[in-house]
């Protein structure tokens, strides 16, 4: 009698193992996901700044160029 119970509470808690497996599958996949997307987040924010420190180049050249201009037009008024 008490050997039934306790084969049936040793069968009750490989069920219990089966479910705990299967939540730290689902636990991992969702992880997994989550890992690839801040992946793809980091390799398009690198291309992002490296765009704006481009841009920001472009700009300050154009600022040096308006400032010589501006320089020789007020030269030449007075």
């Amino acid at each position: 009698m008490v050997f039934m119970q306790v084969i049936s509470a040793v069968s009750n808690l490989g069920e219990g193992f089966d479910g705990l497996i299967r939540i730290l599958q689902i636990i991992g996949g969702i992880f997994g996901v989550y890992f690839i997307l801040w992946i793809i987040s980091n390799i398009l924010n690198l291309r992002r700044t490296r765009l704006l420190k481009k841009v920001l180049v472009k700009l300050e050249e154009n600022n040096k160029k308006l400032d010589k201009l501006l320089k020789s037009t007020k030269k030449k008024r007075n």
